[in-house]
């Protein structure tokens, strides 16, 4: 918590209800100055804000920087198999792999002769294995992507470390 009293500057006007709302968000405490009245406020009142909030913003980079690769590869990590899993539990619902499975021996159209269930198979056939393709691309592509999120950070660290390191490389 910080305390500031200062001296008193008549040529500033402010929202003194506003300054001391978001004075509380940062952890400053006003000491009431007795010269002060109506909307004016303290010089250093306005000043000791500002440093105190650049303190906050510069904590709170430090720990979002110190936070980030531990979210990367913990929640984040997570939360992308999550959705990465829900997407293609659906595009397996969707693609009805196994109900294609099941039904591929049953004649399409009512047509029980050689002919219709030869037909069947094969249609059927085609279809589930152009489904099954279909869904092992976009599996390997959810593969593909979380490979992608484990190995962005390095990637990107090691690029932007790149061409400072050019020089003593030779």
């Amino acid at each position: 918590m910080i305390t500031v009293q200062s001296a008193y500057v008549t040529q500033t006007k402010c929202d003194v209800g506003r300054l001391v709302r978001d004075s509380s968000r940062a952890g400053i405490r006003f000491l009431p100055d007795s010269r002060a009245g109506g909307n004016r406020f303290c010089y250093n009142y306005l000043m000791a804000f500002s440093v105190s909030l650049l303190k906050l913003a510069v904590s709170e980079t430090a720990g979002s920087l110190l936070r980030f690769p531990y979210w990367w590869y913990t929640e984040g990590l997570s939360r992308m198999v999550r959705v990465l899993r829900d997407g293609l539990v659906f595009r397996y619902r969707s693609y009805a792999i196994g109900l294609w499975a099941k039904n591929i021996l049953v004649p399409m159209y009512g047509q029980y002769d050689i002919t219709g269930r030869l037909v069947s198979f094969f249609m059927r056939f085609v279809i589930l294995v152009w489904r099954c393709a279909a869904f092992a691309v976009e599996a390997l592509f959810n593969v593909v992507l979380v490979v992608l999120w484990i190995a962005m950070p390095v990637l990107s660290l090691v690029m932007l470390l790149e061409p400072l390191t050019r020089p003593f490389i030779g």
